[in-house]
């Protein structure tokens, strides 16, 4: 089913896993919950520390469940964050507490034990501001149907995707999408000679092709036993050697102080914390038909 093609081809544990260290919790939050889980079990096995055992025992049997599932949707691992946040706060007042006890950094341990609780606070706070500051500005769907209305001319014929949102939208002082004729590319069905057909008239009869978000450009090249076709057309689409000129492109990446993070491995439903913000929002305009797809049944 289309929605689950995103999670094609990616590996039980490690993609659930990488999407809560990088998105979920942020980098530093993530990685110092990663250690909090890894010294807690230390701690229970070796040291019988039994009050780390419901929290460590429920972690780690969810992510057992769940990470093993096909659709490794990132909200799924939700109930298991209160605990890893709490594990965080116990290993930092850990550290604290005994950052004048460690014999292996010697006379810097006191200086390590501070840094490495002051850039797991601080780090937090400069990602969850950073993520934040995506709902300061417009999407990236409004910027680029503004776009639209102003540059590209009413009547013309402009092609989107289906399981994706139509561009441009109806907007205040600029009209509803009426004033263009729309055309749809049906590009998550399997590929046919019939498919093939469909997308060559598309093509050949609109001005303008929209992509509002990588949903289908992402994921249909993951599975490209099921969609060669597909595959090429998107690469031929993308790297313009389908004879087409991008003429706009719209970003909206979190960002903090000047820096950009750049989310567009995310999951599909997690970018920028909310569904597409941060994905790449292009207009592609046809110079030419699309006339060397082989299809493979």
């Amino acid at each position: 089913w289309p929605p689950g093609i995103q999670w094609a081809s990616t590996l039980p544990y490690l993609f659930p896993l990488k999407n809560i260290v990088l998105w979920g919790l942020g980098f530093p939050l993530g990685l110092a919950a990663l250690a909090s889980l890894i010294f807690a079990i230390y701690r229970l096995v070796v040291r019988n520390d039994w009050p780390l055992f419901l929290p460590v025992l429920w972690i780690v049997l969810y992510f057992i469940y769940f990470g093993a599932l096909v659709l490794k949707t990132m909200r799924y691992y939700q109930p298991i964050y209160p605990m890893l946040v709490m594990l965080v706060a116990w290993l930092l007042f850990y550290i604290w507490d005994n950052r004048q006890r460690a014999r292996l950094l010697g006379r810097y341990s006191s200086a390590v034990g501070t840094f490495l609780c002051v850039a797991v606070v601080l780090g937090s706070v400069f990602w969850s501001l950073a993520f934040t500051s995506i709902y300061t500005r417009p999407i990236t769907r409004i910027t680029a149907s503004e776009w639209i209305h102003t540059n590209i001319p009413a009547g013309s014929t402009i092609a989107t995707e289906h399981w994706d949102d139509a561009l441009p939208l109806s907007l205040p002082g600029f009209g509803g999408s009426e004033r263009y004729r729309t055309l749809q590319l049906p590009l998550y069905d399997d590929d046919t000679q019939v498919k093939r057909e469909q997308i060559l008239e598309v093509l050949n009869r609109t001005d303008f092709v929209v992509l509002s978000s990588n949903r289908l450009s992402e994921s249909i090249p993951r599975m490209p036993r099921r969609y060669p076709m597909t595959s090429r057309y998107y690469a031929g689409l993308l790297s313009g050697d389908l004879a087409f000129e991008q003429i706009a492109q719209f970003t909206s990446y979190p960002s903090f102080a000047g820096f950009d993070i750049v989310d567009d491995s995310a999951e599909e439903a997690t970018k920028a914390g909310a569904d597409y913000v941060g994905a790449a929002d292009m207009v592609e305009k046809v110079k030419g038909g699309w006339t060397d797809i082989d299809v493979v049944i």
